[in-house]
C-alpha cells in the first residue's frame, strides 16, 4: 500500500500490567506529516525548529536533506547539544546562533534555533526604547515641573524682598 511504502516513524512503548510485562503498543507516523509540523515553526526571520534523537543525530531539519547524510557528511553535533541544559550557543554553516530544545517524550528533542544577531536586535531595540522613554519622561518631567519652579521662585524673591524692605524699614 501507499502507506507502506512512504518513510515513517515509529514509536513503541512497553506496557506492563501489575509490575508484568504483557505487550507492546505503537504508532507510526509518516515523516512528511511530522516534517510538516516542525517545519512551520518559525522564529523571527531566520530561526527554525529541527528534531534530533537523544543521541544528537538529525531526524529532521529544514536545511539539511537528513535522508542524504552519510558518516562523512553527517554534521557535527554542536558542543552542550546533549548536556543537560536546554539552552545553547554553536555555529551552524557560517552563522552564530542559540537554540533551546525540550525533550519529547519519545526520547527525541524538539530544537528551536535562531542566529544570535536577530536575538540581540530585539534586546537592543527594547534597551533603545527604554532609554528614549526615560529620556522623554525626564524631560517631561521637568517641563512640567518647570512652572512650579519658577512660581516658587518668585515666591522666595517676593518673601526676600518684603524682608529687606522691612530690614530697612527698622532700621
Amino acid at each position: 500500500s501507499d502507506v507502506c511504502s512512504s518513510d515513517l516513524i515509529s514509536y513503541n512503548v512497553p506496557i506492563y500490567w501489575k509490575s508484568t510485562f504483557v505487550g507492546v503498543i505503537g504508532i507510526e507516523i509518516d515523516y512528511s506529516t511530522m516534517a510538516g509540523q516542525v517545519e512551520s515553526i518559525r522564529l523571527y526571520d531566520n530561526g527554525y525548529a529541527f528534531l534530533n534523537d537523544a543521541d544528537g543525530n538529525i531526524v529532521f531539519h529544514p536545511r539539511i536533506d537528513v535522508t542524504q547524510l552519510t558518516d562523512e557528511t553527517r554534521p557535527p553535533i554542536p558542543d552542550g547539544m546533549l548536556s543537560d541544559s536546554t539552552f545553547l550557543r554553536y555555529r551552524f554553516q557560517g552563522v552564530e546562533r542559540k537554540a533551546a530544545w525540550l525533550p519529547l517524550c519519545n526520547g527525541m528533542r524538539l530544537n528551536v534555533s535562531m542566529p544570535v544577531s536577530e536575538s540581540n536586535g530585539d534586546w537592543q531595540r527594547l534597551i533603545l526604547e527604554i532609554v528614549v522613554f526615560a529620556a522623554v519622561f525626564g524631560v517631561s518631567a521637568l517641563a512640567m515641573r518647570e512652572p512650579f519652579l519658577r512660581e516658587e521662585i518668585l515666591i522666595r524673591l517676593g518673601g526676600l524682598l518684603r524682608n529687606q524692605r522691612q530690614n530697612g524699614e527698622k532700621q
